[in-house]
């Protein structure tokens, strides 16, 4: 890897991650630099485009008009985050680390890189950093920086500005990151800056890091809370001691409903049947579930609510509820659903036009990505060989990473873990997974499937598959071996006569 390739990276980063009409921060996550940096098997210390006599030729573009300056000021940010063993920041600490990590000889070096003069009023750190700022003008992006000023910090300002907490101040916030991974499966940041304020106040009870104490700007408070997001949205306070040491469980469980005529099911992400159904309201009067995409009259549960899909409403009998039951039972009278709970609410409730004002508070922002395919588990995997189509509403852009490389045409296609990144969210996973190997052989001739052991009720319409079959007296399993079954199962096309086979078959390929 080279510096032209980091320089890169860090332009992809900067776009996939700072927030238009809003004052940003250009300190990436230590954890994403330094897994870059690790991973491009090169030293930082053999750049010379850093370690030459000058950086002045670092404000010409690259041919494709990227800037060359995007790689140093990062670095610069860097360096600026690592302080995180001292209790406060310092011109000579930031000096100490940049000069370690860049390979500079001495600070007497890093003085004659920051002190060349650009023009007659401004040396080519100064001039680096108003260009950065000018840049970004153009992506409407806010990157606010110091005035100008003599003597002590007159350079090192500048990449301190960007970083108005470290990492040891982080870990102070691990009670607002486990609270909100709690509420939300994926977060927007202006839901986050409003979870934020919401604790702020008991944060500031239990903060003893200067850094976390002291008086700032304005603008510093919204370097800072971008800060907290970007750490959030990498999944580096995970990491913490206090998090390893006791296994963080999140609230919110990997359930969904199915629903049948006028009653409901729960299960788990094995398939298991739930029945105390009550132990989920722990700290919640409401939880919902989202009809999925593919599969109708399956529910999955979700954080918040949005516009354009079927929900399933349970919802605790308490006094403290009576309020918002009455409204429930107002507006959605048709969709009330039998529930064997007698503490339990249940309603069908159908936001695919318009959502009424008393759920507005449970309203979040709309995630503009949506996975259309076959999940193989409550868990976002699928079969690689039937992979989700991602679908993108209203032309967002979005980037794809496939085991933290990105994907160039935004489409899995692969098995391993895909993140989705989209400006101003906090990123959706999901998981592609290899076919079942099948370690003993079956033999086909005599191995068939033995309907006379299976159970088929005729008042229930479908299953979890989605496939339903009406068990008749005289069905002959005709061509119905193991291997076809599980051929069928797999996505492997075929022609059948068997109606079994040939309905697996229709639902994947359609018409056969």
């Amino acid at each position: 890897m080279s510096y032209r390739d980091f320089n890169s990276w860090v332009y992809k980063y900067y776009l996939e991650n700072l927030i238009p009409n809003q004052i940003n921060s250009l300190t990436i996550p230590s954890g994403e630099i330094e897994h870059y940096l690790i991973s491009s098997n090169d030293n930082v210390k053999n750049w010379r485009e850093i370690n030459k006599d000058s950086w002045s030729y670092l404000l010409k573009p690259y041919p494709n008009n990227t800037p060359r300056f995007l790689g140093l000021i990062a670095l610069q940010c860097h360096a600026a985050f690592k302080m995180h063993k001292d209790n406060s920041v310092s011109a000579s600490n930031f000096r100490e680390r940049f000069v370690e990590l860049i390979g500079i000889d001495s600070n007497t070096k890093l003085n004659q890189l920051f002190t060349e003069m650009y023009d007659s009023k401004l040396n080519v750190q100064e001039k680096i950093w108003i260009s950065v700022v000018d840049f970004f003008k153009t992506k409407n992006v806010t990157i606010t920086i110091p005035a100008q000023k003599s003597f002590t910090g007159r350079n090192t300002q500048y990449p301190q500005s960007q970083c108005i907490i470290n990492y040891e101040d982080l870990k102070e916030y691990l009670s607002l990151f486990t609270g909100i991974r709690s509420k939300y499966d994926i977060i927007h940041f202006d839901e986050f800056c409003n979870e934020y304020e919401i604790v702020l106040t008991y944060l500031k009870h239990n903060f003893r890091r200067e850094n976390n104490i002291k008086e700032i700007s304005i603008s510093e408070s919204k370097i800072k809370i971008k800060q907290i997001f970007d750490h959030y949205v990498n999944n580096e306070w995970k990491n913490y001691e206090r998090v390893k040491k006791v296994k963080h469980e999140e609230n919110f469980k990997m359930l969904y409903l199915k629903l049948f005529e006028n009653s409901i099911r729960m299960f788990d992400d094995n398939f298991e049947e739930v029945t105390n159904i009550g132990t989920f309201f722990k700290n919640k009067k409401i939880i919902f579930f989202k009809e999925d995409i593919e599969n109708k009259g399956e529910f999955n549960l979700i954080k918040k609510l949005e516009k354009g899909f079927q929900y399933i409403f349970l919802a605790e009998k308490t006094n403290s509820q009576n309020s918002f039951l009455e409204n429930l039972n107002k507006t959605f009278s048709m969709g009330k659903i039998y529930s064997c709970l007698n503490n339990v609410c249940c309603f069908l409730i159908d936001l695919r036009k318009n959502i009424p004002d008393f759920l507005s508070d449970f309203v979040g922002k709309e995630y503009p990505i949506e996975l259309h395919g076959f999940k193989v588990s409550q868990k976002r995997q699928y079969f690689v060989t039937n992979p989700p189509i991602i679908v993108c509403k209203k032309n967002i852009p979005y980037s794809l990473y496939l085991n933290n490389l990105r994907v160039e045409d935004n489409q899995p296609s692969l098995s391993g873990k895909y993140i989705i990144k989209v400006n101003g969210f906090s990123n959706y996973s999901f998981e592609i997974i290899d076919k079942p190997k099948i370690l003993s052989q079956i033999q086909e001739s005599n191995q068939f499937l033995d309907f006379k052991s299976l159970e088929y009720t005729t008042n229930v319409i479908g299953g979890m598959s989605g496939f339903y079959v009406e068990y008749k007296t005289d069905f002959v399993p005709k061509n119905l071996t193991i291997m076809n079954w599980m051929n069928a199962q797999n996505n492997h096309k075929f022609k059948s006569k068997n109606i079994i086979l040939k309905a697996i078959n229709q639902s994947n390929h359609g018409k056969n």
